[in-house]
């Protein structure tokens, strides 16, 4: 009886990804990486490459490759929102508010039924930046839950920081 071989894609059969899915097998992830990057030179198309460069990566713990990583990835794999997520905080963590934001109101299109959760998280990063901005995304998200504890205690801590600002200039909160 003939054995047949696993089904492998095409995009599997190339040098560089059969050298990635060797060191792989060897545990030699370092070598694995190297050998999908150079994959994802000659072929930018390969999800599952990208897909397992990104595990990589994520293990590596390295924000700025997690960042680069992810941004050829979505340039595969536009709608993968966990991805998008996880790119969220990472731009978080490295201080680009802004990309975050835009990050966040992608996420908003692409699970609407998830707006509230995306408001609430646009709300939260704009607090200090634009509060007129981050003021509507949280009541935004409050209509839609009442409960979110995060948009509640960063509404009050805006409210708090509007007041003490006008008390320091006497005006009673007139001039916000």
């Amino acid at each position: 009886m003939v054995k047949e071989a696993p089904l492998v894609r095409d995009e599997e059969k190339g040098p560089w990804m059969l050298l990635a899915r060797a060191r792989r097998e060897l545990g030699d992830a370092a070598g694995e990486r190297e050998a999908l990057e150079a994959a994802l030179r000659l072929d930018h198309s390969m999800p599952t490459a990208w897909e397992r460069l990104m595990e990589l990566v994520e293990l590596s713990g390295d924000e700025k490759d997690q960042l680069r990583v992810s941004e050829g990835y979505l340039g595969v794999d536009p709608l993968n929102a966990g991805l998008l997520t996880k790119r969220v905080s990472w731009l978080e963590k490295a201080g680009r508010i802004t990309e975050a934001v835009d990050e966040c109101v992608r996420l908003k299109r692409l699970e609407p039924e998830r707006g509230a959760r995306w408001d609430s998280r646009i709300g939260v990063l704009l607090a200090g930046v634009d509060n007129g901005r981050a003021r509507r995304h949280l009541l935004d998200a409050l209509a839609i839950n009442p409960r979110d504890r995060k948009a509640l205690d960063t509404l009050e801590r805006m409210d708090r920081d509007v007041s003490a600002s006008a008390e320091k200039r006497g005006d009673g909160g007139k001039n916000p």
